[in-house]
Parts: structure tokens; C-alpha cells; sequence
């Protein structure tokens, strides 16, 4: 039987760099190329796995087995600068690298051998990016969103990163996830700053640690769209999710097409976009251009950004009658619904905004016990809410009866609901918590801090708890759901019980933040006691 060779064992084994031209301490450099020759013929896309401090363009030259660097600016005097190869690349049989290769080389007579290293924690280290600037950079107005690092270096895939070839002296450091790789600290990136400057003596200094953060909102919902649904129903359209601030009515404003101001009944959140508003009028608009007009006081975004100048729009009336009846939505939880949370509300939505100065709706909830008591409160023109005072029983049937006397929405429409009788059954078991109580022993660099604050962390990365040790160290954390759980200890600078990453307008520079070794397992009804914290 003819049949192709095996081949014997596949190649498990990554290309490696050979040599380098110039060779790796160079000084006194005054070409504009490096070449590169490896073991082994290597992919076309190592060019992207190239980086070059302090940051030049480059071109890249690929001949199978070697690659030439070749400088596109005309290099610095007196600088030493690092050709590093990192891990984001692979051979032609699919083989990576186990770690990056860096040749330093110096275009004045010595060599610059200062290190910056330290480790980027984030959900994702994709397009994560060290920002470094020179003391010389950052003296002046500091400007990270408009003027690019000297030195750029993208983070491995471990979260490490080492900057080489640097002289002694200050320098700022960020991580930024640099999405379209420009350099600069867009306002939608995340990012995070390093405690303190960065002091590089004697060639050495201390490591970094940064906990990547979210971008921070600063701007307003900014409005976009005006729209009439029907004649007295409109749509306003925001850049982002838009909520109602109890002033709304006095900043909103509608003129119709004669000029004359038309009142708005009731606004809330269309509940299929969360970027729009509904607002129902007390009276029809007319069928030419209108005006709307919202000034400062009326919405806000979730980051508490409030719209603070006036925003205009113009939109068409339209001459549909408004026709919309009031009628339930949706109940939650549903009928006969079974495994109900014991301190779970009932949600009552309704199709249009309801008068809920004058709507009168009875609720009777009951256990077979008896009557259960409740509190109720409107969440929204639409959304009414029932919440039990106490926890349900477990394994109970409860039943609850709504009455609906003279519930009408704004525009005058009753409901046409006399009554609702639903039932739901509470779970069988909680999930009861464990308990964690023991001692933690900060380091010598964490004792320079205060006040210290100890994190539990879930597996998706959400706060469980956090404590603030006693003197001796000492904490006990009660209620915490079974599950496994990492931590991390935080200098809270500013005293507010949250870690912050940071900010550049205006700069500020991030808290101290270190991740600890110690694993928490949490069992259910158990307590976890003399538990030893050590970084």
C-alpha cells in the first residue's frame, strides 16, 4: 500500500532567536536596522509581537527565518533604547514562545539599565498597555489624553511587564487598555495609575502593582431624538441610559408649533430601550415642528452626571389620537410561580402611566397562617411595588389579592382589571451563609499605609465583603454565601471604603493595591474560624 510518510514526532519545540545585529550592549549605534535571525522559520506576524522603548515607528522586514527591524525616526542622542520580541507570536507549526527576547542597545557611549516591572491585574489583558513617562514629561500640565508616553509596552499575557534600558530618575506609570492602540487615554478606555511615581536608583526599583478600573463618566445623557408616538405620547432618545431626577417636571419643556407651552403629565424609562424616555402630555401637540427643551435638573446618568445646560430639539406632532389603554403588563413573579425567594417583591407593570396620586390598590397577602404585612410604593408611573415587611416561611403557598378601585392613567383611561388573585410557593431551603473570622498580618510595605482594607472576592470578581482589620489585625466577616474566594488589601487613601484606580482629569494618582496568595473556601452553615491572612 503507498502512503505518505509519517514523519516521525511532531515539533512541540518554539523558534528561538540566534543572534542578533547588533548584538545585544551595543553603544555608540548609529544604524537604522536590527536583524533578527532564529532556529527556525517563524510566522509573519511576529512583526506585531515587536516593541521598541522609547517608542519610534518601525518597519518590518520578514525573510522566513529573520526579520529586520528597520527605524522609520531618526533615534535620540545619548539614549539607550530596548527591541523587544514578545509572546504573541508562533513559529510555522503553531509553536509560542515561552518568554519574551529583548536586545538593548544605546545610541551614546554607555548603557542605560534601569527597571520598572510589576504586575496588571484586569478581567482581560487583551490591548492592555503600560504608559511610562519620563519626569521630564510629567513636570509640565500632564496630559496622558493628548500627548503619548515615551515609553510603551504591551502586557504579557501573566499580567507582568518589565520596562529595560532606563536611567535613573522618576517616571509615571499607567495601564491602559489601549483599544485603538494610539497611545493616549481615551475617555471610554479603562485604565489604572500606579500609587506613586515610579524612582529608578542604583538601576532598580520597586514594583507596581495596578488594578485595572472602568472609565470615568463625565459626561451628561445628552438628548438626541424628539419623537411623537401618537399626539400625546413622546419619545426622547439619549446618548446613554437617562434617569428621571425628582425636578424633571420644571426642566422639560414642550412648545407646540403656535408657541404655546403643553404640560407633561407623567415621564419614565421606556422599559425596551433603556436609553429613551417616555413622556405623556396633557394635551395633544400640533401636527407642525415643536419644540422641547431640557434644562439643568431633569436627567442624570448611573454615574450621577447631571445634565447642566440647556439641550434643544425640534420633532413633528403627529395627529394619531392617543388610543393606549391602561391594563397590567406583567406580574412578577407569575402565577403559581414555585421556588419564590422569601423577601422577594412583587412587580406590578402597567401598559401606560398611571395617576398614582389618585389610584387606590388594595393588596392582601397571606400565608395560611394568616395575613402577611406589606409596604407598597410606586417605582415608577408604570411600576408598582409590593415587599413583604418580614421573610416568607419556608415552603409556603402565599396567596396574594389585588384590588384595582379607580386606578386610571393620566390621560383618563381606567383599568379594566376589578381584581387579581395570584399564588407563589417559597423555596424549600435557603442557601444559608458560613462565617470567616481569624487574623491578618499585613507586610512591612502595607503597614506604611492606613487605613488598610481587606477584600472577599467571588470567582466573577464581585465584592462578597470587605473589612477593615482590627488593631491586632483581627476581623470576623458573618452571612457569607458558600462558594470559593480569592482577596486583595487596599490602601483607602481617601477614607471612602472603595478602591480607586486613579484619574487624569486631573491626575490623580491610584491607591496602593496588592493581591494575596490566601483561598477561601465557604461552606454552607459553617463557620470558618482562625484564618490567617498573609500577603
Amino acid at each position: 500500500m503507498k502512503v505518505a510518510p509519517t514523519g516521525g514526532p511532531r515539533d512541540t519545540t518554539p523558534a528561538e532567536v540566534l543572534s542578533v545585529d547588533p548584538a545585544s550592549g551595543a553603544t555608540s549605534f548609529s544604524g537604522d536596522q536590527i536583524r533578527f535571525s532564529f532556529d527556525d522559520y517563524v510566522d509573519r506576524a511576529i512583526r506585531n509581537a515587536i516593541t521598541i522603548l522609547p517608542t519610534v515607528r518601525f518597519s518590518v522586514s520578514y525573510a522566513g527565518d529573520e526579520i529586520t527591524v528597520e527605524f522609520q525616526d531618526t533615534l535620540t542622542a545619548n539614549t539607550t533604547y530596548s527591541v523587544t520580541i514578545g509572546t504573541d507570536w508562533s513559529d510555522v507549526r503553531g509553536n509560542r514562545p515561552l518568554a519574551a527576547y529583548s536586545t538593548i542597545f544605546s545610541t551614546g557611549p554607555s548603557i542605560d539599565t534601569g527597571v520598572i516591572a510589576g504586575l496588571v491585574s484586569a478581567k482581560t489583558l487583551t490591548n492592555v498597555t503600560i504608559f511610562c513617562y519620563p519626569w521630564a514629561d510629567t513636570a509640565a500640565p500632564f496630559s496622558p489624553w493628548e500627548t503619548p508616553p515615551r515609553y510603551r509596552l504591551p502586557c504579557g499575557i501573566s499580567g507582568t511587564f518589565t520596562i529595560r534600558g532606563l536611567a535613573d530618575g522618576r517616571y509615571r506609570v499607567l495601564a491602559v487598555r489601549d483599544e485603538n492602540r494610539n497611545g493616549l487615554v481615551d475617555a471610554a478606555e479603562e485604565f489604572a495609575v500606579a500609587p506613586a511615581d515610579v524612582v529608578v536608583q542604583a538601576a532598580s526599583s520597586q514594583p507596581v502593582r495596578l488594578k485595572l478600573g472602568p472609565a470615568i463618566d463625565r459626561d451628561p445623557p445628552v438628548l438626541t431624538r424628539a419623537r411623537a408616538l401618537t399626539s400625546q405620547l413622546l419619545t426622547l432618545q439619549f446618548t446613554e441610559p437617562a434617569l428621571l431626577t425628582p425636578t424633571w417636571q420644571r426642566a422639560l419643556e414642550v412648545r407646540s408649533a403656535r408657541d404655546s407651552v403643553i404640560p407633561a403629565l407623567a415621564a419614565w424609562p421606556d422599559p425596551l430601550q433603556n436609553d429613551r424616555l417616555l413622556v405623556r402630555l396633557a394635551a395633544p401637540v400640533d401636527t407642525g415642528s415643536c419644540r422641547v427643551m431640557i434644562s439643568a435638573g431633569m436627567v442624570r446618568d448611573s454615574a450621577g452626571n447631571y445634565v447642566d445646560t440647556a439641550q434643544r430639539t425640534l420633532l413633528r406632532g403627529v395627529s394619531t389620537a392617543d388610543t393606549t389603554s391602561l391594563r397590567v403588563l406583567s406580574i412578577e413573579p407569575r402565577d403559581s410561580s414555585r421556588n419564590v425567594l422569601r423577601g422577594q417583591p412583587i412587580v406590578i407593570t402597567f401598559s401606560d402611566a398611571v395617576d398614582t396620586m389618585n389610584a387606590q390598590i388594595t393588596v392582601e397577602h397571606r400565608a395560611p397562617q394568616g395575613a402577611v404585612q406589606v409596604r407598597t410604593r410606586w417605582a415608577s408611573p408604570i411600576s408598582f411595588v409590593i415587599e413583604p415587611q418580614e421573610a416568607r416561611e419556608l415552603k409556603t403557598w402565599y396567596a396574594t389579592t389585588l384590588g384595582f378601585a379607580d386606578v386610571r392613567s393620566t390621560i383618563g383611561r381606567s383599568i379594566r382589571d376589578s381584581s387579581r388573585v395570584l399564588t407563589m410557593l417559597t423555596e424549600e431551603r435557603p442557601i444559608d451563609p458560613g462565617s470567616i473570622s481569624g487574623r491578618f498580618v499585613p507586610s512591612d510595605e502595607m503597614r506604611a499605609c492606613s487605613p488598610l482594607v481587606v477584600r472577599v472576592l467571588a470567582s466573577n470578581g464581585t465584592i462578597a465583603a470587605s473589612f477593615r482589620p482590627d488593631a491586632d489585625g483581627s476581623f470576623r466577616l458573618d452571612r457569607i454565601a458558600a462558594g470559593e474566594y480569592s482577596l486583595d488589601v487596599f490602601c483607602d487613601r481617601n477614607a471612602n471604603g472603595a478602591y480607586d484606580h486613579g484619574d487624569v482629569r486631573p491626575f490623580t494618582f491610584g491607591e496602593s493595591w496588592w493581591p494575596l496568595p490566601t483561598k477561601i473556601s465557604v461552606r454552607p452553615r459553617w463557620a470558618l474560624e482562625n484564618l490567617s491572612i498573609t500577603p
